[in-house]
């Protein structure tokens, strides 16, 4: 495989799909162990976003998805929480 071996391109916008189609191309199978679950690290943009009246922090993941973040409090034993409503999420026409 040539380098680089991990990029991505205007369709497929994230480095590990890039890089399963391109070993496909030269005849390597894909295999995934579910029994070794891992993070995933993201390119991401975080906005100040104001909806209405309300201010929110919107995240922006890979310029493709935005999520939504509702303000958070902290409770009684110091930890943020997320004050009130869901977590939205949608894609990003590009």
């Amino acid at each position: 495989m040539k380098d680089p071996w991990f990029t991505h391109d205007e369709v497929i916008k994230t480095y590990d799909l890039y890089f399963c189609k391109e070993a496909r191309k030269i005849g390597y199978k894909i295999h995934v162990d579910l029994s070794c679950p891992s993070g995933h690290m993201v390119i991401a943009t975080i906005w100040p976003k104001r909806i209405g009246t309300d201010w929110k922090t919107a995240i922006v993941v890979n310029n493709s998805v935005e999520l939504i973040i509702p303000p958070a409090i902290r409770d009684g034993r110091g930890n943020l929480i997320i004050a009130e409503g869901p977590i939205e999420g949608r894609a990003i026409n590009g």
